[in-house]
């Protein structure tokens, strides 16, 4: 397993839980290496999906969460830093995602895609760039949905 594939990560309830960082991992044998961390406790894989837009790296799509959720029964916390969410929720959600964070500054209404997510019976999160300025009134508002709602 490479190097930094372990991390002891917060989440926002103030839990710590040693995450898998599947960014890091070698992707070859993914279920591999998801096995040997959860076999040392990890008790969520982090899948970061990026679109190659929306941040400049490109990784996996909903077809290899479908896959890891075959591999593992451990959470599935899926970020996207993807520019269009809501042509993928469906197929994140479907894949079997137990958590899915979307970025405010991606395309589309934040809290229409936050109410999607939740009503399929997945928990929601949303997440904005280290120079999106937190005050922004509807940031700070969907922000606030998201605190209230996922407890």
């Amino acid at each position: 397993m490479p190097r930094n594939t372990l991390r002891l990560q917060e989440n926002c309830h103030g839990n710590q839980a040693l995450t898998v960082y599947s960014v890091r991992a070698d992707f070859a044998n993914l279920a591999r290496d998801i096995k040997i961390a959860t076999d040392a406790g990890a008790e969520y894989v982090h899948v970061d999906v990026m679109d190659g837009h929306f941040v400049p790296n490109i990784t996996i799509g909903a077809p290899v969460v479908k896959a890891l959720r075959k591999a593992t029964d451990k959470v599935l916390d899926v970020h996207l830093m993807i520019s269009d969410p809501d042509q993928y929720l469906d197929d994140f959600i479907k894949a079997g995602s137990d958590i899915i964070t979307v970025h405010y500054e991606s395309n589309g209404d934040t809290l229409e895609q936050l109410k999607k997510i939740r009503a399929a019976g997945v928990k929601a999160a949303c997440v904005i760039k280290p120079k999106t300025p937190a005050e922004c009134c509807s940031a700070a508002a969907v922000l606030r949905y998201g605190a209230d709602h996922d407890r």
